[in-house]
């Protein structure tokens, strides 16, 4: 038997000396120190730690508060690593914490939890704590962890309707087109999505005042490899604070994607691709939900929202 507890070196706390420590058991009584586990030497603490084993690969997924505040992963072949850092090392954004597994012989479900902001304000930084969202882990054939919604939660929204499909184009400026005018506050949103060659970026926007145009917005940046969401327009100045709001994304032209928007009150959870994002928001300026697309061209298909619960 053996167990990782996390630990750091003795000295000033502001040192990136964070560690995996293990100790091993023959009776769970006495317990043998064994020394590092793993020490990255990139983070003053990690948390959470917890390792299982998919197919040939083992996992060490960690919580950590020093860089990006993050859920994240290493894989490798062997206990004994090396322990690789993969492309996106991440399960969400930063607004996403202290996640652990459980496995019911058949899914991987991560449980972590979206933080709450001081006085329930946007502009204000988040609190330690919040409401719990679970996350579906699957592995991608090049053994990289993958997220979706589980199917439980999902087919909890009924009564779905069908929307109206979408063609958007434009050359040099954005083109946007309200989809649903009154999704409400709790509404499961899902449509296939296809972008041309040269597209610049396309985004979905939600709480959408249609008068205004103010809304949230997740933003995909084709340029940049990145989608991120924030509040839209953001005047005067920003409207919220969205550090840490992003995550890497590498979508190829005139491939379809599943995309599904969870929206409950004040928590937002977009799927794509294998890639989450939550955050927590608390103006409501409108209900539409509209897309857009920024110098190319989208398509959309299969769309449909549900705004009812199988209670």
């Amino acid at each position: 038997m053996f167990l990782n507890i996390r630990a750091r070196a003795e000295g000033d706390k502001r040192k990136q000396t964070g560690r995996l420590v293990t100790f091993t058991s023959k009776n769970l009584k006495d317990w043998n120190f064994q020394g590092d586990f793993w020490s990255p030497g990139i983070y003053t603490m990690f948390e959470m730690p917890e390792i299982f084993k998919i197919g040939e690969w083992w996992y060490l997924v960690y919580s950590e508060y020093s860089q990006q505040n993050k859920i994240l992963y290493r894989m490798s072949k062997s206990l004994k690593g090396p322990w690789i850092r993969p492309k996106d090392d991440a399960f969400d954004g930063s607004a996403y914490y202290a996640g652990r597994t459980a496995f019911d012989g058949n899914r991987r479900i991560l449980f972590g939890w979206v933080p709450t902001k001081l006085n329930c304000e946007d502009m204000n930084q988040y609190e330690w704590g919040g409401t719990l969202v679970p996350h579906e882990v699957y592995q991608r054939e090049d053994g990289t962890l993958g997220t979706k919604v589980p199917d439980s939660v999902w087919n909890t929204f009924t009564n779905r309707e069908e929307l109206e499909s979408l063609s958007l184009k434009t050359i040099d400026t954005r083109e946007e087109a309200i989809i649903c005018k009154d999704a409400g506050r709790l509404f499961a949103f899902e449509t296939t999505i296809k972008f041309e060659e040269g597209t610049r970026e396309f985004s979905i926007r939600f709480y959408e005042d249609e008068e205004l145009s103010e809304a949230y917005e997740y933003k995909f940046s084709l340029v940049d490899n990145r989608f991120t969401f924030d509040k839209n327009p953001n005047y005067k100045w920003f409207q919220m604070m969205n550090k840490g709001l992003e995550r890497p994304i590498y979508l190829e032209v005139n491939k379809e994607y599943n995309l599904r928007l969870i929206v409950d009150d004040t928590i937002s959870t977009l799927y794509i691709d294998g890639v989450a994002l939550n955050a927590r928001i608390y103006k409501k300026f409108g209900d539409a939900i509209a897309l857009t697309v920024t110098d190319g061209a989208i398509t959309t298909s299969n769309t449909t929202i549900s705004k009812t619960l199988n209670r």
